[in-house]
C-alpha cells in the first residue's frame, strides 16, 4: 500500500493593533502556527530506493558509473560507513566480479566480431582461388598428366637399403724381440709371437627378393608385378595394393600368396 507524502510548512501570522477597531490597549503578539500541505502532484511511483527491483537497481548502478573509479569513490564518501560489515562486502564483492565480467563479455564479442569481418574478407578471396582451381583442371592439355591428376591415392615413402660396410680385421702390433746382449736372462728358442686377429661378421645385405640387387627390396624392383594393380616397380605389397578387388589367399602354412612377377613362359 502506496503512502501520500506530506510535507510541513511554518506559517508567520504577523497581526497590527491599528488594522482591528477594539479599544483594548494591549498590543497584539505575533503568532507562529504549522499547517500540513499535501503533496498531490506525486503519485505512487515515485522515485525512492526502495520502489526499485534489483535488476533496476543493478542497472542504475552500471550506467551511472561507467567507471571502476567513479564506483569506489562512491562507496568511500556514501558507504564508509558500512565497509566492515558482512552483507556489504559480500555486495561488494559480486557486484564488481559482474561489472568485470561484463566487461569481458563485451571484448570478447567486439573480437568476435572482428574475426567474422576479416573471416568474410579471406572467404571472398578462397571463392576466387576456388575458381581458379576450378578454371585451371579442364584446360590441362597433357593427357597423361591429367589422367595422372584424375587418380589420387595414398603413396608410402620408399625405405631406405641400408648396405653395412666391411670393417676390416685389426692386426695387433707385433713387439720386438729383445736380444741375449739386452737380457742375457732370456733364451733365444722362443718362437716368434704370430699376430692375432680379431673375429669380425659379415655384414648383413638386405638383397631384393627378385632379383637379388642390394640397391632396393622386391616391391620397387623393375622386374616386379603387382597382382592388383598390375603394375610393374609399384612401391607396395599385393595386400596393400589400393586397386586389388579381392583378399589374398591364405596358404596351408599361414603365410600370404605372393606374385614374384614370373610366368611360365619366362616373361614378366
Amino acid at each position: 500500500m502506496s503512502t501520500t507524502p506530506i510535507k510541513s510548512e511554518f506559517v508567520e501570522v504577523i497581526t497590527d493593533s491599528t488594522l482591528l477597531p477594539t479599544t483594548n490597549t494591549e498590543p497584539l503578539t505575533t503568532v507562529t502556527t504549522e499547517r500540513t500541505v499535501v503533496d498531490t502532484s506525486s503519485d505512487s511511483s515515485s522515485y525512492t530506493p526502495e520502489s526499485l527491483t534489483p535488476q533496476q537497481l543493478v542497472n542504475k548502478y552500471d550506467t551511472l558509473f561507467t567507471t571502476h573509479e567513479m564506483y569506489h569513490e562512491f562507496v568511500k564518501q556514501k558507504l564508509d560507513h558500512w565497509k566492515d560489515q558482512t552483507e556489504f562486502r559480500y555486495f561488494d564483492s559480486v557486484y564488481q566480479n559482474h561489472r568485470r565480467t561484463k566487461h569481458t563479455v563485451k571484448r570478447i564479442r567486439e573480437m568476435a566480431q572482428a574475426l567474422l569481418e576479416e573471416a568474410d574478407q579471406l572467404q571472398t578471396t578462397h571463392n576466387k582461388q576456388l575458381t581458379d582451381l576450378y578454371s585451371i583442371i579442364p584446360n590441362i592439355t597433357q593427357p597423361h598428366l591429367r589422367k595422372r591428376l584424375g587418380k589420387p591415392e595414398l603413396v608410402y615413402p620408399k625405405p631406405r637399403t641400408q648396405i653395412m660396410r666391411q670393417i676390416p680385421p685389426t692386426t695387433l702390433p707385433i713387439l720386438p724381440i729383445p736380444t741375449t746382449s739386452q737380457q742375457p736372462g732370456l733364451s733365444t728358442s722362443r718362437p716368434n709371437p704370430t699376430p692375432r686377429t680379431t673375429n669380425t661378421q659379415r655384414p648383413t645385405i638386405i638383397r631384393c627378393f627378385k632379383c637379388h640387387s642390394p640397391n632396393h627390396i622386391k616391391w620397387y624392383c623393375p622386374r616386379y608385378r603387382c597382382q592388383g594393380c598390375r603394375r610393374l616397380s609399384p612401391g607396395h605389397a599385393f595386400r596393400y595394393c589400393p586397386d586389388r578387388e579381392y583378399q589374398p589367399s591364405v596358404s596351408h602354412y599361414g603365410n600370404y600368396e605372393h606374385d614374384y612377377g614370373t610366368n611360365f613362359d619366362g616373361s614378366n
